[in-house]
């Protein structure tokens, strides 16, 4: 409870500073859960190594799937009271907030806990931070579908984080990955804020094809 406290104090200041700065919102990664998160790294390992889908990456996921929903139940519920706490203060200063899905099986949320999460509060300024690179990463390891995520909350998204992912390997410049673009384009509102989020590896010129790709397919409307 001290360490949540703390958290919530930390994110009040940071909101504070956001308002100083002139910034629109504030993005949030809500928690974790503190379950056996070497699984998490194994099967990651495994995949790069080939073995998606063979009994033993089956056996080490669904022990971990096991392991996280015997755990998830008390930082969930931390969670909640602390966004409560956060939501009434962004909602005094008229900030906007944003939930981030996360690239970490142990991290909260999931696809089922993000429905909990936004429905503490109905208000247009608060809602779901999608990243895209995130969804895809778990889609991938056979965790959570990327595209459930879309048709769940698509109209409660704020704001998007926006770079491919080839494999497991996420912050890649768009059209040197695995998204399907045309999919994330059907469910993207047009307010919602967006941000190219590459690695320093992407070249002057990757950059601008990846950003005229989102473009051309729909998910950028202009630059």
């Amino acid at each position: 409870e001290t360490n949540r406290k703390k958290g919530v104090d930390v994110t009040l200041r940071t909101i504070d500073l956001a308002v100083k700065l002139g910034a629109s919102s504030v993005i949030l990664h809500p928690g974790q859960v503190n379950g056996d998160r070497s699984m998490d790294k194994r099967l990651r390992a495994m995949y790069d190594q080939g073995l998606f889908g063979s009994q033993k990456y089956e056996d080490l996921k669904n022990a971990m799937v096991a392991d996280r929903k015997s755990k998830v139940g008390p930082h969930l519920e931390a969670v909640k009271r602390s966004l409560l706490e956060i939501i009434e203060y962004a909602k005094s200063v008229k900030m906007s907030i944003g939930l981030e899905n996360r690239y970490r099986y142990y991290d909260i949320p999931l696809i089922d806990e993000m429905g909990l999460l936004l429905d503490l509060c109905d208000e247009p300024w608060y809602g779901f931070q999608y990243d895209m690179g995130h969804a895809q990463t778990l889609s991938a390891l056979g965790l959570e579908d990327h595209e459930e995520w879309l048709k769940r909350y698509g109209k409660r998204i704020v704001a998007i984080h926006m770079h491919d992912v080839k494999g497991i390997t996420d912050h890649q410049t768009p059209g040197h990955g695995d998204i399907d673009f045309e999919m994330v384009a059907k469910y993207i509102p047009e307010y919602a804020y967006r941000t190219l989020e590459v690695g320093p590896q992407a070249t002057q010129q990757e950059l601008i094809d990846g950003t005229e790709l989102l473009v051309t397919k729909g998910i950028v409307k202009r630059l």
